[in-house]
């Protein structure tokens, strides 16, 4: 931890301004902003790429993740968002609380 209460970066992790998240999203094939699934789509793409190569997690976590990742998506979905952007915590807490009740 650092003086400030927050944790230090892990060494392995991407500085600020590199990774797949760094800077905008390359431009759909059709020229025009890609819509949310496409955005969500790229990112689960980036977070499970993020998770195998950089973090060595197996493929049995990956897929476990990302699968949760998208359960969330779907949740914000039926909330009437259609952006991961929409994702917050109260949309979280939600979530969380839903799946503890299902196990």
């Amino acid at each position: 931890m650092t003086g400030t209460g927050e944790r230090a970066p892990h060494p392995a992790a991407p500085s600020a301004g590199s990774g797949p998240s760094a800077g905008p999203a390359p431009a759909s094939t059709s020229g025009a902003d890609p819509g949310p699934d496409e955005r969500a789509a790229r990112l689960l793409e980036a977070f499970a790429e993020h998770l195998s190569v950089e973090r060595g997690r197996s493929p049995h976590t990956v897929r476990a993740y990302v699968g949760d990742v998208r359960d969330l998506l779907a949740a914000a979905r039926r909330r009437g968002g259609g952006d991961p952007a929409d994702v917050d915590l109260a949309l979280l807490r939600a979530w969380l609380s839903g799946e503890a009740r299902a196990l």
